[in-house]
């Protein structure tokens, strides 16, 4: 996992941190752990990426997903979990705080 920080808070200097390597359990009770942080913080984009499956999640600041490696690994998680194919749309202006 790898979190790069864009906005820092007072002053702070935007920055890289990664996680050591971990299994799919690892990362399951990270996200659980801190859920209520990782999906209210707007400074970070993250980064979760499968050395075995040549696969990468990046979940970026603007809440947009973007699945990178073999497409049939992620399209039928993501249609039971309700989403579909479609342009992403951001609300114009936004800001970040």
């Amino acid at each position: 996992m790898l979190q790069v920080l864009h906005t820092g808070r007072g002053g702070g200097q935007q920055g890289r941190y990664q996680s050591p390597a971990l299994s799919l359990q690892g990362v399951t009770g990270f996200i659980h752990e801190f859920n209520t942080y990782l999906s209210s913080a707007g400074r970070f984009d993250r980064w979760q990426h499968s050395p075995g499956q040549q696969a990468t999640v990046l979940w970026d600041r603007h809440n947009l997903l973007n699945a990178h490696g073999p497409p049939e690994d992620y399209a039928p998680t993501l249609r039971a979990l309700g989403f579909s194919h479609g342009e992403p749309q951001l609300p114009v202006p936004h800001t970040h705080h």
